[in-house]
């Protein structure tokens, strides 16, 4: 099968959280784009102070950190796995607001990561909801 084809092959019926994942997955990799592609609106977006130093180069860093993780987000809902959704969820509310308030409180990028360090858990919570309500795939379950 070629690449292409094996990156959007997904099972016959994707399940809502699956689906909600990749709809996250979406939002993010444009959401990074924009990041990456017009820092300066991004700025201005999220009303923080004038760009100093390499401040614009970093804020592309972090729109291509942003894209990736919409990517997987996006393929990994794609591939219908319950595990992946609940891995997102896991990460999204423990590990985002712990790296990125820090960060905003030390006065980078402010606005723009308590924004990210507040809507990142939230769309998370959405994905824990609709992985508790979606019962068209099981969970896997091994043997102890």
């Amino acid at each position: 099968m070629p690449l292409i084809a094996e990156l959007f092959a997904t099972p016959h019926e994707l399940p809502d959280a699956s689906r909600y994942t990749v709809a996250n997955g979406v939002f993010y990799m444009i959401s990074g784009v924009t990041f990456l592609t017009a820092p300066g609106a991004v700025q201005a977006i999220f009303a923080d102070p004038p760009f100093a130093g390499h401040d614009e180069a970093s804020v592309r860093v972090v729109g291509l950190l942003i894209v990736t993780i919409g990517w997987l987000a996006m393929f990994g809902g794609l591939s219908g796995q319950r595990r992946f959704v609940a891995a997102t969820v896991v990460s999204r509310i423990l590990f985002v607001p712990a790296v990125l308030v820090p960060l905003a409180m030390a006065g980078l990028f402010p606005h723009a990561l308590y924004t990210f360090a507040a809507l990142d858990p939230a769309l998370a919570a959405g994905a824990w909801i609709y992985l508790s309500r979606d019962a068209k795939l099981p969970a896997v379950r091994y043997n102890k």
